[in-house]
Order: C-alpha cells, then sequence, then structure tokens
C-alpha cells in the first residue's frame, strides 16, 4: 500500500510540512550522496516551463543538509544542462541558458557559472 501525507501549508509555512514529511517517511542519508529532483510527480518537458516554488525546495534542502550527505545537488534545470561526473556536477555549456538556478541553490558552491 502506498502511503500519502496532507498536511496544510502556505509557501511562508512550507518548513514544518517538509519536517513533517521525513518524520513520517525517514530515510538515512548519513555519508551518502544526494540528488534532489524537484517535478519528480511527472515527467515534463522544459518547454512546459514547470517548477516547483523556491520556498519548498528550501526547505527541502535545508532538512536534507541536516540529514548529514557527504554532498548535496540540487538540480532545478530547465533545460536539463546539469549530469554527475564523479562526486561533482558536470555543466553541459552548449544546453545551458545561464538561469543560475544550479549555482543559487547549490550548498557545497560546486557550481560556479561565469
Amino acid at each position: 500500500m502506498t502511503s500519502v501525507l496532507i498536511h496544510p501549508a502556505t509557501y511562508e509555512t512550507v518548513r514544518p510540512a517538509v519536517d513533517r514529511a521525513f518524520e513520517i517517511f525517514p530515510i538515512n542519508l548519513s555519508g551518502k550522496k544526494v540528488l534532489i529532483k524537484p517535478n519528480a510527480l511527472r515527467t515534463s518537458s522544459a518547454d512546459e516551463a514547470i517548477v516547483t516554488h523556491p520556498s519548498v525546495l528550501r526547505a527541502v534542502v535545508e532538512k536534507v543538509e541536516t540529514l548529514d550527505p557527504c554532498g548535496t545537488c540540487v538540480t532545478q534545470c530547465p533545460v536539463s544542462a546539469l549530469t554527475m561526473s564523479g562526486d561533482f556536477p558536470e555543466v553541459d555549456v552548449d544546453t545551458c541558458i545561464t538561469c543560475f538556478c544550479c549555482q543559487e541553490l547549490c550548498p557545497e558552491k560546486a557550481i560556479q557559472l561565469g
């Protein structure tokens, strides 16, 4: 059986909802590499311009960071220009549109776009 969490929240109060989700669905991230992929509920193409609200993404990233992962790569790339190469993200410069989402959201500052 699949479990679902329904928790009332607004963009301003999303953190308690994220905390509750991690309490109900606990995961051990200690020492693991983590890729946070927004919009995982369904596949979408770049031209649909579907994005996760920054408040939701920020709350998830902040929660994951408290779980002691060894590296957190956050990808919100609307054109899928990021891939993981070993321990570090790699940017396909021919595809990148320089929106800076990856650079702004990466807590390790592993991506620096010029």
